[in-house]
């Protein structure tokens, strides 16, 4: 039975894993702390099809300056949680933009150090198979694109690789209507 649950997830899609039962619960927001391989013109286009689980995205994260830090306090103060917990399993809940790159590499390297010292860890990555979706967008009072690019609320129905299906604000047409969204502004989109 596990005493440790990491659970790494991506902060863009507003769908936090829910607490364990009786957990002592710890997070660490990595959105801004790392260095995101996404946004490095060097990786672009190995990220896209790789996770902070392959060997060259994670010694990318666990190499980018602080990770070393973020990883030794997050052992430390689990390790101190799990002792005054008194039994109960603790939680950890890792946390960057899209939870496919930063999060799981560190967690993993958390769960890791922890089972190293005799936790008994239980590691879920929830949204590391979510494809990144670029947070620039080409026009900042496009609601469209805040919603693409940066998460502004929206409730996400479907995704695919090339698209994103959202409930009208208005509730639509009729029930059942959705819009469907490319990932990147198309020509005319804004005409």
């Amino acid at each position: 039975m596990p005493d440790v649950f990491i659970d790494s997830y991506g902060a863009r899609w507003q769908d936090p894993p829910p607490p364990r039962y009786r957990a002592a619960v710890l997070g660490i927001n990595l959105t801004n702390a790392l260095l995101n391989p996404p946004d490095d013109p060097a990786l672009a286009d190995v990220v896209t099809r790789q996770t902070g689980q392959d060997a060259g995205v994670r010694d990318y994260v666990l190499n980018t300056p602080g990770a070393a830090r973020i990883i030794n306090d997050a052992v430390h103060e689990l390790t101190a949680l799990r002792t005054a917990a008194h039994g109960r399993p603790v939680q950890l809940l890792v946390n960057c933009w899209y939870g496919r790159h930063r999060a799981p590499a560190i967690a993993e390297a958390i769960g890791n150090r922890m089972r190293d010292a005799g936790a008994h860890v239980q590691l879920t990555h929830h949204h590391i198979n979510r494809p990144p979706v670029p947070r620039k967008h080409p026009r900042p009072d496009c609601p469209f694109c805040r919603i693409i690019h940066e998460g502004a609320p929206a409730t996400i129905v479907h995704e695919w690789t090339d698209a994103l299906a959202i409930v009208p604000r208005s509730g639509g047409c009729a029930d059942g209507h959705l819009l469907i969204l490319p990932p990147r502004s198309r020509p005319g989109l804004h005409d």
